[in-house]
């Protein structure tokens, strides 16, 4: 997945605050979309 490993990286320390067994995927998946949303926004 090329297109999100670097905002992944940059958002990192926000993804490791949330505990991954136990947050769905599909929330995640949102909550990154969002963040690129805001990103793009900028």
């Amino acid at each position: 997945m090329e297109f999100g490993t670097k905002l992944y990286r940059r958002h990192d320390r926000i993804f490791r605050s949330e505990n991954w067994n136990q947050v769905n995927k599909q929330e995640t998946l949102s909550k990154y979309v969002a963040i690129n949303k805001k990103l793009d926004a900028l």
